[in-house]
């Protein structure tokens, strides 16, 4: 006898995690979540752990991306009350080594969509960090007081567990091999262990979730872009030390050079988007199951970083012991989310594209979708139209055009201080 369920969702990471949280939330009784894996060892797992207002930096995040991230911020101070996840609401420091890279930043001051932004000269940098940035090295910061930090492998404990406990059934190491409709509307999901019948289903398998679309006519306008996360063993680091973006750390002048470094148990975590090999080598292939054979070059990138960043944060001095994880972020042309129903198939819903803020967006974009999926009437929480994944018609068939404005986006924009 098949499985059965009412919403089958496919892919365990923060975003289907959250959505399946939020089913129950809305009084869905039959929730179940397929991974292939175990929950969060995909992208979720090489998640920064920063959490904020993503809207005062990333010029392409608008009200209704904040709107997510302010819940985003309320949503894990309340899962930390009952499960450790190494929240902490420290802010995140903006922290110019350059003139350009300090120009760059006074736009996010008085942000409106977080006012209480605001800049801080070398030596309050240095308090405000105890002491962990060298004032002397260092123009000045803008601190977003509000922003937190977590750890993305905690969260996902946390949350299996709270799915357990309202009765989510999780089938984990089940693959989903395909989607299965019947005149225009889904009637469940094939696995590696059978059919899941299912009045609904949501794809959230992220950089994997084209394969499963594109049988049925639909593509989904992203490319994954590789990104490393290194772990350094504790060195006495204090956990009162906000989030760190360090900008402008080379000597050549640009904006650009960032490495983002956060306290993780004593000793610190940190990495930063580039350029190079391997960043789009699963642009136009596929993606592995695991990412545990992804060359390494990324990850000797941000140790180049970490000998300039050095100037200003001494404790990069120290670092060893180092561990490397992989994820695989993506990217749309607007860097804005996928995210809603399937145009022509009933019952179908998608929701990724996360362009690196998945963690952050990841517990609003679920609230979003799950409401959607059950509201009969009245006013939505948060407008979905502009994250709709047929925004863009059909200028896109295959990841090399969308890579094309993908990186055109980020070279206009300079997103979030994020290039090379």
């Amino acid at each position: 006898m098949a499985d059965t369920s009412d919403v089958v969702i496919v892919g365990g990471g923060i975003i289907g995690s959250s959505i399946a949280w939020h089913l129950r939330e809305q009084g869905v009784k039959s929730v179940r979540i397929i991974e292939r894996d175990n929950m969060f060892r995909g992208t979720s797992a090489a998640a920064a752990g920063f959490i904020s207002i993503w809207a005062v930096s990333a010029p392409t995040q608008q009200a209704e991306e904040a709107e997510l991230e302010r819940y985003g911020l309320e949503f894990y101070a309340r899962l930390h009350a009952n499960h450790d996840i190494d929240f902490r609401q420290n802010g995140l420091l903006w922290v110019a080594g350059n003139e350009a890279a300090w120009k760059q930043m006074q736009a996010m001051v008085a942000h409106p969509e977080e006012p209480k932004t605001h800049a801080l000269d070398s030596a309050q940098v240095h308090d405000a960090t105890a002491g962990m940035i060298s004032a002397g090295e260092i123009l000045g910061g803008v601190l977003q007081p509000g922003a937190g930090q977590l750890a993305a492998s905690k969260v996902g404990i946390a949350l299996a567990n709270q799915l357990d406990e309202r009765g989510v059934v999780i089938d984990a190491g089940r693959s989903v091999t395909g989607l299965v409709q019947r005149g225009g509307r889904i009637v469940g999901v094939d696995t590696s262990t059978g059919h899941v019948a299912a009045d609904k289903v949501v794809v959230a398998a992220g950089a994997w979730s084209n394969p499963l679309l594109e049988p049925h006519g639909v593509y989904l306008p992203m490319v994954p872009h590789m990104a490393s996360r290194l772990i350094a063993r504790p060195m006495g680091i204090p956990a009162a030390m906000p989030a760190l973006f360090l900008t402008g750390i080379a000597s050549d002048g640009q904006a650009g050079n960032v490495l983002w470094v956060r306290q993780h148990e004593g000793g610190l975590v940190f990495g930063g988007m580039y350029s190079i090999f391997p960043r789009d080598m699963f642009v136009q292939s596929q993606l592995p199951d695991q990412f545990s054979d992804i060359p390494i070059d990324g990850a000797l990138e941000a140790q180049r970083r970490a000998e300039f960043a050095t100037r200003m944060l001494p404790a990069f001095a120290r670092r060893s012991g180092l561990r490397v994880s992989h994820g695989a972020p993506l990217y749309t042309p607007d860097r804005r989310l996928l995210a809603g129903s399937v145009e022509g198939i009933d019952g179908l819903f998608v929701a990724t594209g996360d362009n690196e803020f998945g963690m952050t967006h990841g517990p609003g974009l679920g609230r979003a979708l799950a409401e959607h999926m059950t509201r009969q009437s009245g006013a939505p929480w948060v407008r979905m139209e502009q994250w709709k994944i047929d925004r863009f018609g059909t200028r896109y068939r295959n990841g090399a055009q969308v890579q094309i404005d993908v990186e055109r986006m980020l070279l206009e924009q300079n997103d979030g201080f994020t290039l090379t």
